[in-house]
């Protein structure tokens, strides 16, 4: 798996392959640091919501027989209290990495392309992932944040998500 810690040793010369997927993958989705200061904005507002957000999610793959087969903790409680909860929290409140702008200028616009993936991955991944960007999105627009950031606060939360997701699929092995 990508590690995509802030304390992660960072390259001092060439950014490796994994520094250069993440870049590319945030290039991709156009997520800027804007996105990350709307998800700082919302961190409060997700973290008081992770239950639901997680109850909703787990709700939706089991009641899929065909996603429950790949995925499938014992209870709505377990799923709540596993990994996944911690995951959530972090992808409003990672905090910015002060090296990020040298490891991103690092890389050129003319980089290239991502290590191939098998597509299964994708598709298994993109299938967890939307049940937890709608969950989101209904959060968010129930809560109190004013009318004119909404719909930038669900861009910001809907791609990090899915570069989250997208960096699941980037296992060493790849």
């Amino acid at each position: 798996m990508l590690n995509t810690n802030p304390q992660a040793e960072i390259p001092e010369h060439a950014p490796d392959q994994r520094f250069k997927d993440l870049v590319l993958l945030r290039r991709m989705l156009m997520y800027t640091r804007k996105d990350d200061e709307y998800l700082q904005l919302v961190a409060p507002v997700i973290s008081a919501s992770a239950t639901r957000i997680l109850h909703t999610w787990y709700a939706y793959i089991i009641a899929d027989p065909y996603l429950s087969n790949y995925f499938k903790p014992a209870t709505a409680a377990e799923f709540a209290g596993s990994r996944f909860g911690e995951w959530l929290q972090q992808l409003c409140n990672r905090g910015g990495v002060p090296q990020w702008e040298s490891i991103e200028n690092a890389i050129p616009e003319d980089a290239g392309q991502l290590r191939p993936l098998q597509p299964e991955l994708l598709r298994y991944l993109t299938a967890f992932a939307y049940p937890v960007i709608q969950a989101g999105n209904e959060v968010l627009q129930d809560s109190s944040i004013a009318a004119e950031l909404l719909p930038h606060v669900k861009q910001a939360w809907f791609k990090a998500v899915t570069l989250s997701v997208a960096l699941w699929a980037y296992t060493d092995k790849n």
